[in-house]
């Protein structure tokens, strides 16, 4: 899969996620968060040479298991493996 296919395909899910998740206030905080690191990690990425796209998609959903708004431990690090 190219990576600008990739960075798509990463949104598709994310938007999935995030319609799964509902709105609350945690919600938009894991939302803000993940589309940061998104950002951050594209910049990044474009400044060190990298692929920009998949940097992003990586950046996007590296936090896709918190979905379910678990907030022990590093559950959703499983979670986001099983996604």
């Amino acid at each position: 899969m190219d990576s600008k296919k990739l960075r798509e395909r990463a949104v598709e899910l994310f938007r999935t996620y995030v319609e799964k998740r509902g709105d609350d206030e945690s919600a938009s905080f894991w939302v803000e968060h993940s589309m940061g690191a998104a950002a951050a990690a594209e910049k990044i990425a474009s400044l060190c040479g990298l692929d920009q796209d998949f940097a992003y998609a990586a950046g996007l959903i590296h936090d896709i298991g918190r979905y379910r708004k678990t907030k022990i431990g590093m559950y959703h690090v499983l979670e986001g493996y099983r996604i």
